[in-house]
């Protein structure tokens, strides 16, 4: 079971868009994936359009009417373990990532979840996005609910989706922790690989089908019951929205690869794109390997190291 800290935005509360967030995560709660939720929020000058010295002197007034807002805005059926407001001076979102990630680790959260509005890959590049530098920077899973995520339909037996990038392969950690929560919620894991669109200037690092065959194989072995792969070549991430609705995916994993932390200015990443289009729950998890990185070990499925 998983214990979560949910980020919010305690400043510009959408009532409709936390009720659509509820909603989804009481489904993952219904299902066994998450058992706790505890809410944080975090307020700054910028917030509220004032100066420095007039935030510092009334931040004390300012988190007990955040707390009370975001109180009275939750879905009382959502009942979070805890809520509380952090007051920073900072502006920085890396920095508000830090304080909610820093919040989650005291309370021995193990998940990281945030909202994602759905905004175009395009407008993100200008305004920042809170939820990808989350997804891109802290050590945590991150789970993404974008627009609609509390009113798609699943599957009575809970399925997994896991997107392979054609660049990168999952870490051995990452494996691990998508075959204990394959277990724990007794649920089918479905394979796909998604091009990594980004790297178009140079030759495509495509993941070999046979690697992809060990990872299934691998899984297996740590007690996935049923284990599929659906495509035989890399998909698109525009593909990847659809096929999840296709499969009635519970949860569909993206394990972002190190090359994926430096945000382009032209094309967004593919962790990017999928945190823009998914609208069902999206878990981001790191420390994936790049495949000219790595050695292949063919006699078995053991993939600690492969290369391609």
């Amino acid at each position: 079971m998983t214990t979560a800290v949910m980020a919010v935005d305690a400043a510009r509360i959408n009532k409709f868009r936390l009720e659509d967030i509820s909603l989804s995560l009481l489904n993952l709660k219904e299902h066994g994936a998450i058992q706790d939720i505890h809410v944080v929020s975090i307020i700054h000058p910028d917030s509220y359009a004032l100066p420095y010295s007039v935030f510092r002197n009334e931040k004390k007034e300012l988190v007990a009417r955040a707390k009370s807002e975001l109180r009275q805005a939750l879905d009382d059926r959502l009942k979070p373990a805890s809520l509380e407001v952090l007051a920073t001076d900072s502006q920085s979102v890396e920095q508000f990532v830090k304080l909610v990630t820093h919040h989650g680790r005291r309370l021995e959260a193990d998940l990281f979840v945030a909202g994602s509005s759905g905004k175009s890959a395009f407008s993100y590049l200008f305004e920042g996005s809170f939820t990808e530098t989350a997804a891109l920077n802290t050590p945590m899973p991150v789970l993404v609910l974008g627009p609609g995520s509390g009113h798609v339909r699943f599957q009575k037996r809970a399925k997994l989706l896991l997107v392979l990038c054609s660049s990168s392969l999952p870490s051995v950690k990452s494996r691990m922790w998508v075959a204990d929560l394959a277990r724990s919620l007794k649920s089918e894991l479905k394979l796909a690989t998604v091009d990594d669109e980004r790297r178009w200037w140079s030759a495509k690092r495509v993941l070999n089908p046979d690697t992809v065959e060990l990872v299934r194989r691998e899984f297996i072995m740590m007690g996935v019951e049923k284990v599929d792969i659906l495509t035989s070549e890399p998909i698109s991430p525009g593909e990847v929205p659809a096929m999840a609705d296709t499969e009635g995916a519970l949860i569909t994993i993206f394990c972002a690869s190190p090359a994926a932390k430096r945000r382009s200015i032209f094309l967004p990443s593919t962790c990017g794109r999928l945190i823009a289009d998914m609208n069902r729950p999206l878990m981001i998890l790191k420390n994936a390997m790049n495949c000219n990185q790595a050695n292949i070990e063919r006699s078995e499925p053991n993939l600690k190291s492969v290369r391609l």
